[in-house]
């Protein structure tokens, strides 16, 4: 019983220790992107929209294509 409580112990020191907001430092960027778009389509156009993605995350390739069309 004993060893069990200085491991939680011990293993909760460590936990603290470690920790320090680095996740939040790691991800900040120039621009923020803080605004949503939701959209709703059927299965069959987002295997299409997948498809011409050709590997790029699809909010990635929506976000160009989309940017690209106001461009004109």
């Amino acid at each position: 019983m004993r060893l069990n409580k200085l491991a939680t112990t011990k293993r909760v020191e460590i936990m603290t220790e470690q920790h320090g907001m680095t996740g939040q430092k790691n991800a900040s960027k120039e621009l923020t992107k803080s605004s949503r778009l939701e959209i709703r389509c059927t299965p069959q156009e987002k295997a299409v929209w997948v498809h011409a993605a050709k590997g790029k995350k699809l909010a990635e390739w929506v976000t160009d294509a989309l940017n690209e069309a106001a461009d004109k």
